[in-house]
């Protein structure tokens, strides 16, 4: 005698839409369902499919045309060029920040950028030598370097003169630019390991901020950046100076955090009385 066959449960009536979905539909109806991507099993052949459905009467699937209806939409295709424009748009905004250094060259060179538009007069050279040659922070030898350097390249004559001087700070500099990037290589002949002592006590921290270090140190020794005699130009290189250095904390220093810690905490700069003078007259 022949089984008659289950006759299924009736689905409760807390389970049951209201306003079912377009696609809920037929659903008894639906044969197979294929979603967009690859269609063949060869990993190395690949075709751009839509949405398709079959089986199912009255519904489109998203991308399909349904007869009478206006054209559907590709969303594959929207949404990429939705992603392009916003990444496009992204980059667009970007050219116009102010991005960080790429290495220890690009920081150092907004230092020099800033003193060869207002050279310093040679009598400073001196005391820039004297901080290169008796300072043990790394740091402040990179910036003592960049300054000096600034301000005997167009006077030759003077560099055989702070020979001990350049020769120290271009040791530290391609010591500091080594440990920060494995590809920076120092000139043939300069032997920067012996000066590693230097770098015995540094923070490790300091090779995960080393853009907020070298504006401490800028910060730190920028009063020899004063060698003005006249009370018209000591006042301009002031305000020249005061300007620049609160564009270098604030953009490295005053808007930064490591984790919870605020930049700001970490390297407290009290400005000077002729800093704070400087800003306010300006």
């Amino acid at each position: 005698m022949p089984r008659k066959k289950a006759t299924p449960p009736e689905r409760p009536k807390w389970t049951r839409l209201v306003h079912p979905s377009p696609w809920l539909e037929g659903v008894d109806r639906v044969v197979g369902v294929v979603a967009p991507g690859r269609r063949l099993s060869d990993p190395r052949v690949v075709r751009r499919t839509r949405w398709s459905a079959s089986g199912v009467q009255g519904v489109t699937p998203p991308g399909r045309q349904a007869p009478g209806q206006e054209p559907g939409i590709d969303w594959a295709k929207k949404k990429s060029k939705d992603r392009l424009a916003a990444e496009r748009e992204g980059r667009e905004h970007l050219k116009g920040a102010q991005r960080d250094p790429t290495d220890l060259k690009a920081m150092v060179a907004i230092i020099t950028e800033f003193v060869d538009q207002h050279v310093p007069t040679a009598d400073s050279a001196d005391a820039w030598a004297a901080l290169i040659r008796q300072s043990h922070n790394p740091f402040e030898i990179v910036v003592g370097y960049t300054i000096l350097g600034a301000i005997l390249s167009k006077k030759m004559a003077l560099r055989r003169r702070y020979g001990a001087a350049l020769d120290r700070g271009a040791k530290t500099y391609f010591n500091l630019a080594r440990r920060l990037s494995p590809k920076a290589e120092p000139p043939r002949g300069l032997v920067v390991e012996t000066l590693d002592a230097l770098f015995f006590d540094l923070p490790t921290v300091a090779l995960a901020l080393p853009f907020a270090f070298v504006t401490a140190a800028f910060l730190r020794t920028m009063e020899l950046l004063r060698t003005e005699h006249e009370p018209a130009a000591i006042k301009k290189q002031d305000e020249a100076i005061a300007q620049f250095a609160h564009h270098l904390h604030t953009r490295f220093i005053g808007r930064r955090s490591l984790g919870d810690h605020a930049l700001r905490a970490m390297f407290p700069w009290d400005p000077p009385e002729w800093v704070l003078a400087a800003t306010e007259e300006t």
